[in-house]
């Protein structure tokens, strides 16, 4: 073989080996930039399951809130019907009480005024002991059923107070100084008043004495001697005087 056949041989060889080489070469290539893609999606793959993880563990929390809220919000609910269905009550027995208060007052109103001019009567008819003081009361109950801003109430306790003093006198013993008209003459005299027994009159110097005649509304003289008697009486009654036992011409009471 001549040195040109053998040049000619080996560069032969030489191509053909490269031919052979390439392919090889460039198949590993694109199986490194296969599995860089496969990581990159991998690793995206790895990114968007951690974040729906965190997502998902947000949306858990918010249920669970949103629950929390719902009953708590049920609760406020049924809490405030409960309320309302109290005050719906409370309004209905206003109401109701209100109307029974509107038909006491319209009742009541003229019962007081009915009760009040009875009182009156009384007191006319009643052995005339504290006049001033009575009549002056009775002008004031009546001025309070008429007054503008005195409510039903307070009109209600003041005729009760009035019937109260006036019960009261008929177990009260009490001795007042007065000037009487005794057969047209101005006297000054002690009243001596007996419940609603008896009204008698002395004077201070035992000199006269008298009762309260019912039925021809006027003072009746009675025995000097019956003076003293209401004398010691007076004593007794301001104690003045130790108890002690009097007699008195007590009127006759009616039958």
């Amino acid at each position: 073989m001549t040195v040109k056949k053998a040049f000619l041989f080996i560069v032969g060889i030489g191509f053909l080996y490269l031919g052979m080489s390439c392919p090889f070469a460039v198949q590993a290539q694109d199986v490194d930039q296969l599995m860089r893609e496969a990581l990159e999606r991998q690793q995206k793959v790895q990114k968007d399951v951690q974040d729906w993880s965190e997502e998902k563990k947000a949306l858990v929390q918010e249920i669970l809130s949103l629950r929390t809220e719902k009953k708590w919000l049920e609760l406020q609910n049924d809490q405030h019907a409960a309320y309302i269905e109290q005050k719906r009550q409370a309004i209905n027995r206003l109401q109701e009480e209100e109307e029974v208060a509107r038909s006491l007052r319209m009742e009541l109103e003229p019962y007081l005024l009915e009760v009040v001019d009875r009182l009156g009567r009384k007191v006319e008819e009643d052995l005339p002991f504290l006049p001033r003081e009575r009549q002056e009361r009775l002008q004031f109950i009546n001025q309070s059923l008429t007054e503008y801003g005195v409510s039903l109430s307070e009109r209600l306790r003041r005729v009760l107070e009035a019937l109260t003093v006036e019960a009261g006198y008929g177990s009260s013993v009490e001795v007042t100084d007065r000037e009487l008209t005794i057969q047209g003459t101005p006297t000054q005299a002690q009243v001596i008043h007996i419940g609603r027994v008896d009204l008698l009159y002395v004077t201070r110097n035992g000199d006269s004495a008298g009762r309260w005649d019912t039925h021809e509304q006027t003072w009746k003289p009675l025995a000097r001697d019956t003076a003293q008697e209401l004398l010691k009486t007076v004593d007794i009654i301001q104690e003045r005087r130790v108890a002690d036992l009097v007699t008195l011409p007590l009127e006759k009471p009616e039958e």
